[in-house]
């Protein structure tokens, strides 16, 4: 696979905006021209091999040169299947179908629609194996306790509408808004996809699993510290890393990669004059492509002590897949991550970049988004939390998804075995009850500190 013209420049222009800031991103033209050297020099030396090889007598129905190496190769084959570990059930799946009640009242047929909810877990169920998931109850948010460290109290206040709030309000009150719709049931699912995303991070926190999916909505990347917008009431990943910040000690060092094809502007703001959280963003940017405005840019870097820890790779034009993402991730991603090295790893997973969106423009395939968070395991300790956090389409939100429960199960990408992960607390009244219980004691993986960028 060979990235086209247009993402090597993307993956080029960020490269030269970051270096100043990373010092693993100083040596990584003069470690693409070795690579290349060393590729030329392997290829001339099978080359010799297969000619030397070429003169020992075959049997038939083998050509030359290839004297017992099919054999071989089928053995090494047959041992690595058997030397690879079953990994054990670690995976956590979070989700609850209360936040199906957010809905637009004038359009079925919206884009972020409930269908979608139901479409993700049909396919999760379709991957098995492992238990079946529950038809109608989910995992349940620990109430207000969960939304206090990152929503801030006047846009919970602005979003949550009346008792017996009618279309005609919550069309007003949206209207206040860019790219949204409200109903009466919409502040109760933000509330719960906000609440089940701190919940599968503390599920992670505490040991209870190695890592976890929630599956939410309302979407939350394109809200920001004091406004909702683009299908997004609160910021759920940014809660998730503030409460995590929280429990364990702000300083804690929280990796947020967010591959939606949509730039998340809103986790950028929340975050870019933080050191202590690391956003990556890998998106369409091309000025116009939503949200615009010039904040996508890899020129934005953050601000203050936040600068250099707003990573932004924005491709310049659509139709990039595999080869773009996965150049970009083993290319910036990755050395960049390590460099940091997260103590939590957190996924805004939006599947509009996937292949078959109608909106989204590009062609990433499932077992691309797997084999990146396959790839993610190697941080934090093997412990990424992953959730939806920017638009998903019901259909490409089913496909893109399939390949992230096997990439985080530690298992080859393709293989998904979702897990039910037990609430920390659970309850049957909805958000806005705060609940009180043991909880497990909380821990991280140890990790060298952070090298500072420049």
């Amino acid at each position: 696979m060979t990235p086209t013209p247009s993402g090597l420049a993307s993956i080029a222009q960020a490269l030269g905006t970051y270096q100043q800031h990373w010092s693993c991103l100083q040596s990584a033209e003069l470690e693409a021209e070795e690579e290349q050297q060393e590729a030329e020099e392997e290829e001339e030396q099978e080359a010799e091999s297969r000619e030397g090889e070429g003169s020992l007598e075959a049997p038939p129905g083998h050509p030359p040169g290839l004297v017992g190496e099919e054999e071989e190769e089928e053995e090494e084959e047959e041992e690595e299947l058997q030397a690879w570990p079953q990994p054990a059930a670690r995976t956590g799946l979070l989700y609850d179908l209360r936040m199906e009640e957010h809905h637009n009242p004038w359009d079925s047929q919206h884009p972020e629609s409930p269908q979608r909810l139901r479409r993700v877990l049909e396919r999760l169920q379709e991957l098995g194996p492992g238990p079946a998931l529950p038809p109608a109850a989910g995992n349940t948010p620990r109430g207000r306790r969960s939304s206090r460290p990152a929503t801030p109290p006047p846009t919970c206040r602005r979003c949550r509408p009346a008792p017996g709030c009618g279309r005609g309000s919550s069309g007003a009150l949206a209207a206040a808004y860019s790219s949204l719709y409200l109903c009466p049931g919409s502040f109760r699912a933000a509330s719960l996809a906000l609440g089940t995303a701190c919940a599968a991070t503390r599920a992670v926190l505490a040991g209870q699993v190695r890592n976890a999916l929630a599956v939410l909505r309302p979407p939350g990347h394109h809200a920001g510290p004091g406004s909702a917008g683009g299908f997004c009431l609160f910021n759920n990943v940014a809660a998730a890393a503030r409460q995590a910040q929280r429990l364990l000690g702000t300083g804690l060092r929280v990796l947020i990669l967010d591959w939606d094809v949509h730039h998340g502007n809103g986790t950028q703001e929340i975050f870019e004059g933080d050191p202590s959280v690391l956003y990556i963003s890998l998106h369409r940017h091309d000025g116009v492509f939503f949200p615009g405005g010039p904040g996508g840019s890899p020129r934005s870097v953050g601000r203050g002590l936040g600068a250099g820890f707003t990573f932004n790779i924005g491709w310049g034009a659509p139709r990039v897949g595999d080869a773009e993402y996965l150049a970009a991730v083993t290319r910036l991603v990755l050395p960049v991550a390590c460099q940091f090295a997260p103590q939590l790893v957190l996924v805004s997973a939006g599947f509009d970049a996937g292949r078959g969106d109608p909106l989204g423009g590009c062609l990433v395939s499932p077992q691309t988004f797997g084999v990146i968070t396959h790839l993610l395991g190697a941080l934090a300790g093997g412990a990424p939390g992953a959730g939806p956090g920017g638009w998903l389409q019901p259909r490409g939100a089913g496909r893109g998804g399939g390949g992230v429960p096997g990439g985080a199960s530690g298992g080859p990408p393709e293989a998904a075995t979702p897990r039910q992960c037990p609430p920390p607390a659970s309850s049957s009244e909805g958000p806005g009850e705060d609940q009180e219980g043991p909880e497990p004691p909380l821990g991280v993986p140890e990790a060298a500190p952070c090298r500072p960028p420049g």
